[in-house]
């Protein structure tokens, strides 16, 4: 699947082929480290909703989201 253009935080992500995702709910939590490089500490979790109307299975393992900082883009930290 093609990589699609950052939207907003209140935007759909919209693949124009019936595939759409959404941030349903965003919480503040505290995020603790469970693998080698990841740092604990104050955290946003998300919930999304991925909407299928292609017809097809969508394989979810081929599904990747990506979460960035301000306007330059700054990748956010993960955590599992």
């Amino acid at each position: 699947m093609p990589e699609l253009a950052p939207v907003a935080p209140d935007e759909p992500a919209d693949n124009g082929e019936g595939l759409v995702a959404r941030i349903v709910t965003m919480t503040a939590v505290q995020g603790e480290a469970v693998q080698a490089g990841e740092i604990a500490g104050p955290a946003v979790q998300f919930t999304l909703e991925l909407t299928n109307d292609t017809g097809e299975a969508v394989d979810l393992g081929l599904i990747s989201v990506n979460a960035y900082i301000g306007e330059g883009r700054t990748p956010a930290g993960g955590l599992v």
